[in-house]
């Protein structure tokens, strides 16, 4: 399972670096066309600070693992983050994330297949 993010939200994350390096393992085919950003739910974290700021819809304590369904504001989809964590997270709480774009995928928003070389 993917939490699909558009391109614009990736303006908001502060890893120009790693950024760079996914897009330049993109099919060159696909430049200037809108794609998807796959980020699963593992590859995402809880942080102190960040330019990501995110609000809590709801939040399910697993044992030690807390899936959290959350939004970020100018995106429509709720998204989910599955941490190691025993923090409790409350509806409405805001959060500040992390992206792990080490381990995202990107696909072609017409076949949804992935576009990565």
């Amino acid at each position: 399972m993917f939490n699909k993010v558009s391109l614009e939200v990736i303006s908001l994350i502060d890893a120009q670096i790693l950024l760079t390096t996914l897009l330049n393992k993109i099919d060159k085919s696909y430049t200037d066309k809108e794609v998807i950003l796959g980020i699963r739910p593992k590859a995402t974290s809880v942080v102190m600070e960040s330019n990501i700021k995110a609000k809590v819809s709801i939040s399910e304590q697993l044992g030690d693992e807390a899936l959290i369904y959350f939004k970020i504001d100018n995106f429509d989809k709720e998204l989910v983050s599955s941490i190691q964590s025993y923090d409790v997270f409350k509806p409405n709480q805001e959060i500040c994330l992390n992206f792990d774009l080490e381990h995202a995928s990107v696909f072609s928003k017409d076949t949804e297949e992935s576009i990565l070389k």
